[in-house]
């Protein structure tokens, strides 16, 4: 799965995750100053901004075994 993403900084890592119909972008104003003390990764989720969609048919239903 490829997954796209910007990184700054170094430290303790902080994961940066948006929501839905959004993108990396959304952190952008907040990214360099978190990154001033922390490793800050920040994600497209699978569909959204440059990150590919996941292969087959994507459902929110939840299996009843």
């Amino acid at each position: 799965m490829l997954i796209n993403y910007v990184r700054h900084g170094e430290g303790k890592p902080l994961l940066l995750v948006h929501w839905l119909g959004s993108s990396w972008h959304t952190w952008q104003a907040i990214l360099a100053p978190l990154a001033a003390s922390r490793a800050v990764v920040a994600i497209d989720l699978p569909g959204f901004g440059k990150s590919p969609p996941l292969a087959g048919e994507v459902s929110d239903r939840k299996s009843v075994v």
